[in-house]
């Protein structure tokens, strides 16, 4: 799957994305760099460690994804 960051925490690391199905995954960045509006693709439909592509800023990035087809107001929540 593929999504567009709608929201960073740096200090916690966590990132919102919405996905292009409309749903949205929250995940914790393991070391990567992820802004609003970057574009992320590989994502999988599941919880724990995963490896995504940064489309937006051509890397590979490790991600542990905390929450899957959340709402938008649960995602916010979730990284705040």
């Amino acid at each position: 799957m593929k999504g567009i960051v709608i929201a960073v925490n740096r200090i916690r690391g966590m990132v919102a994305v919405q996905l292009e199905d409309g749903d949205h995954i929250v995940f914790e960045s393991l070391g990567g760099d992820f802004s609003k509006g970057d574009i992320v693709s590989n994502i999988k439909d599941e919880h724990g460690d995963q490896e995504v592509m940064n489309v937006t800023e051509g890397s590979r990035e490790s991600i542990y994804v905390e929450a899957l087809n959340a709402t938008i107001k649960s995602a916010l929540t979730l990284i705040s």
